[in-house]
C-alpha cells in the first residue's frame, strides 16, 4: 500500500513532536532539584537527609542550592541527633557525608564548612590518616560503632545532610 504524501508528512510531523519532546524531557529532569527523602527541624535548625550518592563537593553544592550546608556536630548531642534522624528515616545503614574536611582550609586544617568553632570530634580508633580530607559518619557499617566518624577520599559517593536555620 503506498503512502500519499499527506500521510507522510502527518508521520514527520508525529516523529518530530515525539523527539522533541523527549529532548525537552531530558533537560526538565536535569535541572530538577534535588529532593531530600526526609527532613526535619530540631532546635531551630533544618536537617535534610538525601540517599542520592554524591562525592563531597556535590554534596555541598545541593546543599547550597537550598540554602544550606552538610551538617556540622558541635556535641555529642548533635551527633546523637543525626544518628536518631537516619533511624526515623529508616536508613539501613552506610556512610553519610560530614561538613568536615580539609578542603577549605588554606592550612589543611580539619575545619566545618560553617566555620563553627567546636573542639568536639567523634573519629573511630586510628582515623583520620594523613590521605583523608572529609569526614564521614558511620552508621549501621560493618563492624563500625553508630556515629563515629572514618576519614576518606572526598571523592566518595556517599548519602549526605544538609542542615540550615
Amino acid at each position: 500500500m503506498f503512502e500519499t504524501s499527506v500521510q507522510r508528512k502527518m508521520k514527520v510531523i508525529v516523529l518530530g513532536t515525539v523527539m522533541l519532546l523527549a529532548h525537552i524531557s531530558s533537560f526538565a529532569s536535569a535541572e530538577d532539584p534535588e529532593v531530600p527523602k526526609y527532613t526535619e527541624t530540631e532546635n531551630g535548625n533544618s536537617y535534610s537527609l538525601y540517599t542520592d550518592l554524591k562525592s563531597f563537593e556535590k554534596a555541598s553544592e545541593v546543599c547550597a542550592t537550598n540554602h544550606q550546608h552538610l551538617v556540622t556536630i558541635t556535641d555529642s548531642e548533635e551527633n546523637t541527633l543525626v544518628l536518631d534522624l537516619l533511624s526515623r528515616a529508616g536508613i539501613a545503614g552506610g556512610r553519610v557525608w560530614l561538613g568536615y574536611s580539609t578542603v577549605m582550609s588554606s592550612t589543611e586544617q580539619w575545619a566545618w564548612v560553617d566555620a563553627a568553632s567546636t573542639t568536639f570530634e567523634n573519629w573511630h580508633v586510628g582515623e583520620p590518616s594523613e590521605e583523608d580530607d572529609c569526614a564521614e559518619l558511620m552508621f549501621h557499617y560493618g563492624n563500625w560503632p553508630d556515629g563515629e566518624w572514618s576519614g576518606s577520599s572526598c571523592e566518595r559517593l556517599n548519602m549526605f545532610i544538609c542542615e540550615g536555620d
